[in-house]
């Protein structure tokens, strides 16, 4: 039986909304399941939702979730979905994520964003470069490490510190914020679906208040507000006044009040740069997970990769002829890009359906939930939300930016001596990646 029977035969609401998320869950069955919804063109798929009723006096289980896999169908969903699910964020709807395409604020903070973000390629590689060196310094102490955290989110960490001239001290603060913000993002986006309850772990509030005002003081003093001076670029970052809350505040401050949405230039700076650094921080750790994973076993197992040929790539970046190392480095970046055609960076994306909508004869009723399955058409154009920022206002800001981390980080770890990856105690299998989706 095919798992595509099996999800249709299947008519206990709860029962199948747990078989579908196990299947998304697992690489090899997720894997699966793309494969049987390309080789039928793409049927949509309803699910119950697990999250509680919108709707006053409904009835858990009332509502639907539609997952979108077709190209068309995403594109469809990209252009006309609404992005209201974003808006139950930290910022409370102010940052651009959770801001409707068509709305003015939306469009001025991502021009703000999009010119903050833009920095030489030769910059760029060199922060990656250091950001890496940081990051491996305690994981190479250890006979193992874990690859997510230890060395994915802690490189994306000081990579966007450096960007955002955030100093040393404050990387505990941007770490529980960050961290916590995109897993709070990932629940928003598919977790809530396979959860009864907002099951993320209740974070100390003083203590993360604490976090907020001090992060939010080094934001300020970065971007040449408040009560302090930044003092801290003498150690890699970037150069006084091109960190991004500087450039944010200097477009901010030229700007209108009303294209503000009447917020001071420093507030709508914060908010901008912290919703930013969790988009980035945790992309990037995604990405270079996923990457990893994959080229230790490629997911489908039946793609031909062979780690041997990576690790040998990556030698070869290191040549003395400079032209040579160019070369190897262009054939590693390629078989990256490869691997996160299969593996993309945000996997999922969520919209809800502004009117009514129909996909190839499916109709979803206005303000139904659509998720959409990022990577299950190998469509390089949808990893970052479209190729077309016009036709595509939520695409990704920061793949200029995030592209140098997640090939250095790759680089490096191929080229650790002796690599290789932990086993299962109890299967005597190499683990895999947990993902969660924001739902424990």
């Amino acid at each position: 039986m095919t798992k595509l029977q099996e999800f249709g035969d299947q008519k206990n609401d709860l029962l199948r909304n747990r078989l579908l998320y196990s299947w998304l869950d697992d690489d090899e069955l997720r894997n699966e399941l793309y494969a049987e919804l390309r080789n039928t063109r793409f049927p949509v798929l309803s699910f119950k939702s697990l999250a509680r009723p919108r709707s006053p006096g409904a009835q858990w289980l009332s509502e639907d979730v539609y997952l979108l896999s077709s190209s068309d169908h995403i594109r469809e969903a990209l252009k006309h979905g609404s992005v209201r699910p974003y808006a139950a964020l930290g910022s409370g709807g102010k940052f651009m994520l959770g801001r409707e395409h068509d709305d003015p604020g939306h469009c001025h903070q991502r021009g703000a964003a999009t010119l903050a973000l833009k920095f030489d390629d030769a910059d760029l590689e060199a922060f990656a470069k250091e950001a890496v060196r940081r990051a491996l310094v305690l994981p190479l102490k250890n006979h193992q490490f874990d690859l997510v955290k230890d060395v994915a989110s802690q490189a994306a960490l000081r990579y966007v510190a450096m960007l955002f001239g955030l100093p040393t001290k404050v990387h505990t603060a941007l770490e529980l914020l960050i961290l916590g913000a995109y897993e709070a993002l990932s629940f928003q986006i598919i977790g809530r679906h396979f959860a009864s309850e907002d099951e993320l772990p209740k974070p100390d509030k003083a203590r993360v208040e604490r976090l907020q005002v001090e992060l939010a003081k080094n934001l300020d003093a970065v971007a040449g507000v408040g009560d302090r001076v930044a003092e801290w670029w003498d150690k890699g970052f970037v150069k006084p006044g091109q960190a991004v809350p500087a450039r944010l505040n200097r477009e901010y401050v030229g700007m209108s009040a009303e294209k503000r949405d009447g917020l001071e230039p420093v507030d709508i700076t914060r908010i901008v740069s912290l919703g930013l650094m969790a988009g980035t921080v945790g992309n990037i750790t995604a990405a270079i997970s996923m990457v990893l994973h994959d080229f230790f076993q490629p997911v489908p197992a039946s793609r031909p990769r062979v780690i041997k040929e990576d690790i040998e790539m990556a030698r070869r970046s290191e040549d003395k002829d400079e032209e040579k190392a160019r070369q190897a480095l262009d054939e590693l970046k390629e078989k990256i890009r490869e691997s996160m055609v299969w593996n993309p960076p945000a996997p999922f994306l969520t919209r809800i359906a502004r009117h009514d909508m129909e996909f190839d004869g499916t109709k979803v009723p206005t303000d139904a939930y659509l998720l959409l399955a990022m990577g299950a058409s190998q469509d390089a154009d949808l990893h970052f939300g479209g190729p077309d920022a016009n036709t595509n206002p939520h695409q990704c800001v920061g793949v200029q930016m995030a592209w140098p981390i997640v090939c250095e980080t790759v680089r490096q770890v191929l080229l650790l001596p002796g690599l290789g990856r932990v086993l299962d105690a109890k299967t005597a299998k190499p683990k895999g990646l947990v993902k969660k989706w924001g739902a424990v």
